[in-house]
């Protein structure tokens, strides 16, 4: 067995700080040192006796703010900021201190004082380039500041520390291979280089074992390295370093040995080898960047923050386990380590590495509670040091120095006191058994089991007697327990008839991973483990008239709340928000009992709650969160409260937990929150209030594939659509790219639709597939408007269609308009035919001829029906000259086509008589019988009917002619032509009109007999054998054009798509750029 170590105080009368001067004899330095730890620990034991009257410390139930909400504290925490960077450090007299606060304060250890009873917070400052070091503050007793100076200076990024048996700091440098440790002793101010590693490195923490009986004097010292192939180092200093009388010697004395460590995954074993090269490959492997470091009672603990690892070393059994430290709100890098010694097996960690970085703690069972939160800090958790007693907590956060100071208020952390309940009393199988279970069974004598020979425990457990069989039989079987009541007057001990509360059970939910997510029908599907605890006062028992047994098991089936199998009674929490409820979705299990009466029931299962889902719309970059309700469905406040158990929640714990190739997974900041919510009395119950326990999960989704398949395609569809802007417009693909980039969007957008709910809301999915169709939609039209352009021969900017549509429709209005024309027309007609009849009967009349009687039928005011009836009547009698008719010849019809006959015969005549006749005078005594002489006048009228007459058959287009007045030469050249064919379009109306003028009675001429239409004719015929004729008859390409002043006129508009184009080159990628940052801003 090693010689237990001696050493000797540091601190000197005579102001000596190379060399103590006092050393007193090794028995009593031996003394000194056990008396100051006993005291340490009683004091820290005994802390809540002397703070009873405050709220006791309750690790995980965080009620209090600090610093205006910047820090939120457990139940029984009081916080108080000290001080910050670079200002001189307030002290209790008043007065300030000299020094300033050093900057980017990391880690931390408290140094008793040798004397005072105060101590020492020793802090590292993270500066680099010679301005790290190590500040002091000094506090007295009662925890009040006393001084601060800086101690070590000229070293860089010192990170972590430790403190040394014999009362000193030992520092470590993160710097590279000019990084060291330094001892620092805050009572003399000495400090010296030490040797705990062998080169440089990116050191952190320090801590030491002094029970190995394998090293000299005990003691061996373990450095970690923040380097993910950083060992961790073991340190052993030769025995000689402990025979010099001084301490500072140990570990700056030569001829130590070093040792790396390498674990063995394979049987969860661990060795130690000399060669640093293995040590580093084996923590690249393993545990890479090791942070904070402690050693208690043998068991070496150590955190990894790459994967967030908590290592367990044994170091007499060389085992180890390794466990996740993600745990609920414990979700970022673990950093530093501490515990209060003699306040149990919880191990406090800092925080590192995220947006908010807390203070957590972790108990011998794996459960984690948050000690202290940093709402408001986005940096590191710092500085984590207990002042000796016990009561005070100090913690920093980095880079501001922000030093914090937390007051505890400890009690113990059992179920009855967390809960303000009185722990029933142990009842022993003799009151249990008074009667008939002691005939059965027998009186046990008091032995314990563990005591008793092999073959009696197998005798015992063949009969039944054995402690468990007994202990089940006493507790459940014997008729008195009913596993459908509790006993409530156990919980509402002491309390007046309207305080009433009921009893407390703790909730706790470990999330395994996320099994589904379903957005159209709102249900979310969880693995979890679902952990409750409560007690039953009549689940007690005396372990030493049971074998000394603490535990029992229960078997709780058909889902608990009085399941027929179930042998206990269990609260009926339930998901409120179900889709399926816990007593189909989780297994059956064991409860295991505690002989304090407090019982523990996990069992794995399903959480498929109904979720009102939040971040939807940010979709597919979207964070849903969704709440879940846990209550008791059956009882009131009055008789179940559900609480938090620890955090309420925690995150992992096994091999098989997290999520791999999975669309979905848990946040990594503050994956789950859990808060207390209470319902108000019914009207029916005002003093039963309902409790419920609402967790807020938040999970992501998996963006990269969505940005793969979706979202980066339609932008390079897009860029490829906007490439058509360089493409020229005779190009058939510029049309193609525009088009398939819009159909990609289109049918992302479809594709997409079916992973979404069919809502009003706009997801910025959708947006995203709005605006990418909308560019390509703005890409095609581009193309569009370019192409017009290019093709365009005209001076005007309207369409052919419309064009063609103003035609028609003008066409329409002037067939309606033509109607009324002809109607008009026709009646002038008639008219003009009785004035010129009228004046041709005058003038035979004057001459001499036919019958000189009036003849009453052509009186102007005659109707023109009577006149037409009288007419033809008159022109029978002239046809049968037995009736009295003379030799006149008959009147013509002037309507219609024998207008022109009558008009042209009446012209000759009047030609002809105006030779035979002198100037107007008639007819000569022996003119031609029959001849009729016109004065100038009447003749006038005659032209000028036959003018109105051709004018309306002209606009008919009754005639059936083309009429052009352009001569055409006898080798007609492709000008003549065009002006011909722009004649033959002015008589378009004409033309259609004349299709249809077979009930008219007018006569539509065949092409032989319209000399202008023949000709037309043989020209198109010529042309269609002439060379230079031949783009008359022959389909005309884009750049075939009719004329010079065409030409002219494309040339114009090929420069306007021109310059479309040199604007959409530039602005429309432009703009589409700007559009999709601004709304990739939105979910960034």
């Amino acid at each position: 067995m090693a010689t237990a170590p001696t050493y000797y105080p540091t601190y000197s009368p005579t102001g000596d700080t190379d060399t103590p001067t006092y050393t007193p004899t090794p028995g009593e330095a031996t003394a000194t040192t056990v008396a100051a730890t006993t005291a340490a620990t009683t004091a820290a034991g005994s802390t809540d006796a002397a703070t009873t009257t405050e709220a006791t410390y309750v690790p995980g139930e965080l009620t209090t703010p600090c610093d205006r909400g910047k820090l939120m504290l457990s139940t029984g925490l009081d916080c108080q900021l000290l001080t910050t960077v670079n200002r001189k450090v307030a002290l209790f007299d008043g007065s300030n201190s000299a020094d300033t606060m050093h900057g980017r304060a990391d880690g931390a250890a408290v140094i008793p004082h040798p004397t005072s009873g105060g101590w020492y917070y020793m802090s590292n400052s993270e500066e680099s380039s010679g301005d790290g070091g190590v500040g002091t503050l000094e506090f007295d007793a009662s925890g009040n500041v006393i001084g601060y100076e800086r101690q070590l200076s000229g070293t860089s990024r010192n990170c972590g520390v430790g403190r040394t048996p014999w009362d000193t700091l030992v520092t470590c440098e993160e710097n590279g291979s000019a990084g060291r440790c330094h001892e620092v002793d805050p009572f003399t101010g000495h400090t010296r280089q030490t040797n705990v590693v062998s080169t440089g490195g990116n050191y952190e923490s320090f801590a030491y074992d002094d029970q190995d009986e394998d090293a000299p004097y005990g003691v061996r010292y373990f450095t970690t390295e923040d380097s993910d192939r950083g060992a961790l180092t073991r340190y052993t200093p030769a025995a000689a370093a402990y025979e010099t009388g001084n301490n500072y010697d140990i570990l700056t004395s030569s001829g130590g040995t070093y040792e790396y460590l390498l674990l063995n995954p394979s049987d969860n074993t661990f060795t130690w080898t000399t060669s640093r090269s293995a040590g580093r490959s084996n923590a690249n492997a393993y545990f890479r960047a090791s942070e904070g470091i402690d050693v208690h009672n043998r068991i070496l603990s150590f955190t990894a923050k790459r994967k967030k690892q908590l290592f367990t070393l044994d170091l007499e059994a060389g085992t180890y386990v390794e466990t996740s430290t993600v745990s609920g709100l414990f979700n970022l890098q673990p950093d530093q380590i501490g515990r209060i010694i003699g306040e149990g097996d919880i191990l406090y960690f800092a925080e590192d590495g995220g947006r908010r970085c807390d203070i957590h703690g972790r108990d011998g069972t794996g459960n984690y509670f948050t000690i202290v939160r940093g709402e408001r800090y986005r940096t590191e958790t710092t500085g984590l040091a207990f002042s000796p007693d016990g009561k005070f907590m100090r913690n920093g956060y980095s880079p501001n120095s922000d030093l914090f100071d937390d007051e505890f208020h400890l009690s113990s952390h059992s179920f009855y006191e967390r809960h303000g309940l009185a722990a029933p009393p142990l009842v022993s199988r003799a009151e249990r058994h008074r009667r008939a279970q002691e005939e059965t069974i027998g009186v046990f004598d008091g032995e314990s089991t563990g005591e008793t020979e092999l073959d009696l425990i197998v005798e015992e457990a063949k009969d039944g007697t054995d402690a468990a069989t007994r202990l089940r039989e006493d507790l459940v079987r014997t008729g008195a327990y009913d596993r459908h009541a509790y006993p409530w007057d156990y919980p509402w001990y002491g309390q007046g008839a309207g305080e009433r509360t009921g009893v407390p059970v703790e909730l706790g939910v470990n999330f395994h991973r996320v099994y589904s997510v379903n957005v159209i029908n709102p249900v979310l599907d969880l693995v979890v483990w679902l952990r409750m605890a409560w007690t039953d006062p009549r689940l007690t028992w005396k372990p030493e008239e049971y074998g000394n047994l603490t535990k029992a098991w229960f078997w709780i089936g058909d889902g608990g709340s009085g399941g027929e199998t179930s042998e206990i009674w269990t609260p009926d929490i339930e998901l409120w928000n179900l889709e399926e409820g816990l007593r189909d979705s989780f297994d059956d299990a064991y409860a295991t009992v505690n002989n304090d009466g407090t019982v523990w029931w996990s069992r794995p299962g399903h959480l498929r709650p109904v979720c009102k889902y939040y971040g939807l719309d940010n979709f597919p970059f979207d964070k849903l969160t969704c709440t879940m309700e846990f209550g008791s469905w059956a009882y009131s406040g009055k008789y179940l409260r559900p609480t938090k158990m620890g955090d309420g929640y925690s995150l992992g714990g096994s091999e098989t937990a997290g999520e791999s190739f999975n669309e979905f997974s848990f946040v990594e900041d503050n994956p789950v929150t859990c808060v207390l919510n209470v319902y108000p009395p019914y009207p029916g119950a005002p003093e039963e209030d309902w409790p419920v326990l609402l967790y807020n999960v938040t999970i992501e989704r998996a963006w990269q594939p969505y940005a793969r398949g979706y979202i980066t395609m339609q932008v390079m569809l897009n860029i490829i659509g906007f490439t058509a802007f360089w493409l020229p417009p005779m190009c058939g693909e510029r049309m193609s790219l525009s088009i398939t980039a819009m159909l990609a969007a289109v049918a992302a957008e479809i594709v997409i639709a079916a992973n979404l709910p069919s809502a009003a809301e706009y997801t910025w999915f959708q947006k995203f597939s709005l605006l990418s169709m909308s560019f390509a939609f703005m890409s095609l039209l581009e193309s569009v408007m370019v192409l017009y352009f290019y093709y365009k021969r005209t001076e005007d900017m309207v369409p052919q269609w419309y064009t063609e549509f103003r035609k028609w429709r003008a066409y329409k209005r002037g067939q309606k308009a033509l109607a009324e024309s002809v109607r008009r027309s026709t009646v002038l007609l008639h008219e003009a035919n009785d004035q010129l009849h009228k004046k041709i009967d005058g003038a035979r009349r004057n001459s001499g001829h036919g019958d000189t009687q009036h003849d009453p039928k052509y009186d102007e005011d005659d109707s023109f029906s009577e006149n037409m009836k009288r007419d033809t009547a008159a022109k029978s009698a002239q046809k049968d000259p037995s009736k009295g008719g003379d030799s006149l010849p008959a009147k013509k019809d002037l309507s219609s086509e024998s207008f022109h006959d009558a008009l042209d015969t009446s012209e000759s005549e009047r030609n002809s008589r105006q030779n035979e006749t002198a100037d107007g005078a008639g007819c000569d005594a022996g003119g031609d019988e029959g001849s009729i002489e016109l004065n100038g006048s009447d003749f006038g009228v005659i032209e000028a009917d036959k003018t109105l007459h051709d004018s309306y058959i002209s606009e008919l287009g009754f005639d059936g002619k083309v009429v052009s007045t352009k001569k055409l030469s006898s080798n007609p050249t492709k000008e003549s032509v065009r002006e011909v064919e722009q004649e033959k379009n002015v008589s378009f109306a004409r033309r259609m009109s004349s299709k249809s003028d077979k009930g008219t009675s007018g006569r539509r001429l065949s092409i032989e007999s319209d000399p202008d239409r023949k000709a037309m004719r043989a020209l198109r015929e010529s042309a269609a054998t002439s060379e230079s004729m031949r783009s008359v008859v022959v389909p005309r390409d884009a750049d075939d054009f009719n004329n010079a002043e065409e030409m002219e006129l494309n040339k114009k508009w090929k420069k306007l798509a021109a310059r479309i184009d040199d604007i959409s080159r530039f602005w429309i990628p432009l703009a589409f750029f700007i559009s999709l940052a601004a709304i990739l801003a939105q979910v960034m």
